[in-house]
């Protein structure tokens, strides 16, 4: 006989907001034995700026863990864990799996300097001498085909500008600056703007450069970025790809009344029927696309034998149409429980969900 099992399953929100909103939660998919041994080869790591360390979180699913960094001007990380060092000073980076999140604290120091012999100047002229290969060319604009004010979600990118320079050495030095007001009803601790370059022929030179703000600012306040980058190539055009955000509280709780949920004592499979539900959801790291959402319902099965249950959750935008898609598969009923409390946790589900469905087939 199959021993008896607590059903549990996770189920997901999201908000119908006029502007897409972020989001960002803690995962609920790790069992408990599975989350005891999970760790990051390190808690703290230094690295000189311009380095690169690989973090990993070991005894997990890699394709399953979700890297952030709390300040991509210290240091970015990829999807692979791969941490770059951007400039000095420290941050943490996170790593999330299922509902836990592993954090390590980076610190990022300037390379060592080598002293340079000085030569005595030749006369006691203390003026220095200004050479051609010290002369900074003045800087040129560059064209943004990216008309603005432009929208993204929970921010509107009010204001930019880019121009270059000839680098003294070698190549072009690109700088870019404008402001980004943050549409969105959640405070937040940073606003990355990507930008890609495209030379004269339509190609991609440069992929995801980006400005990013500091400093935690409120819903509906402007913020300014001022960066610059090196390249080789010399720029024809650029665009604004898009926005990420850095929400102060990635475990805020989000507003999801306005999404309905299917009726109560509505029928969602063969002889099973739906008692009870809710729904809670949370910010998605780094996207103003996407939430985490937590689905809880109660389910009864008007037979009484064992039989195996597969969950099927639909989620639709405004217009009724599916817009994401969640499959539970480890659903039961066991003989003489006919009643069962089911949890199902879905992370990235968009955030102009206005309805879920859910249906339940016997395998």
């Amino acid at each position: 006989m199959k021993r008896t099992k607590r059903l549990a399953i996770a189920m997901v929100t999201a908000l119908t907001l006029a502007v897409a909103t972020p989001c960002v939660v803690p995962d609920m998919g790790v069992t408990v034995s599975a989350a005891s041994k999970v760790k990051l080869n390190k808690k703290k790591v230094t690295i000189v700026k311009g380095k690169k360390y690989k973090l990993k979180l070991q005894h997990a699913k890699a394709a399953k863990v979700k890297w952030s960094t709390k300040n991509k001007k210290v240091a970015t990380v990829s999807k692979k864990g791969v941490v770059t060092a951007k400039k000095k000073g420290s941050t943490n980076i996170i790593a999330k799996y299922g509902k836990k999140k592993y954090t390590c604290k980076v610190t990022v120091k300037n390379p060592k300097k080598t002293p340079t012999p000085v030569t005595p100047a030749p006369t006691v002229d203390t003026t220095a001498p200004v050479t051609p290969s010290t002369v900074t060319p003045a800087a040129t604009p560059v064209e943004v085909r990216t008309a603005v004010p432009t929208v993204f979600n929970g921010t509107t990118v009010a204001d930019f500008h880019i121009s270059k320079e000839a680098s003294v050495t070698g190549g072009y030095r690109y700088s870019y600056y404008g402001t980004v007001n943050n549409t969105s009803p959640y405070t937040l601790s940073g606003i990355a703007v990507h930008i890609t370059g495209y030379a004269a022929n339509g190609t991609v030179v440069e992929g995801d450069e980006y400005g990013y703000t500091t400093g935690s600012f409120a819903a509906g306040q402007a913020v300014g970025f001022n960066e610059f980058f090196y390249s080789n190539y010399d720029i024809a055009y650029f665009t604004i790809t898009k926005v990420t955000p850095s929400f102060a509280n990635n475990d805020e709780q989000l507003n999801v009344s306005g999404v309905t949920l299917p009726a109560i004592n509505s029928q969602i499979g063969s002889n099973i029927y739906l008692t009870a539900a809710s729904m809670t959801a949370t910010h998605n790291i780094g996207t103003f696309d996407t939430i985490d959402a937590n689905f809880e319902f109660t389910a009864k099965c008007a037979t009484n034998e064992w039989i195996d249950v597969v969950y099927t959750l639909n989620a639709y935008d405004a217009a009724g149409n599916v817009i994401s898609t969640h499959t539970y598969d480890n659903g039961y009923f066991a003989r003489s429980v006919t009643e069962n409390q089911v949890k199902i946790y879905w992370d990235d589900m968009p955030c102009n969900v206005a309805r879920i469905g859910i249906t339940a087939a016997v395998k």
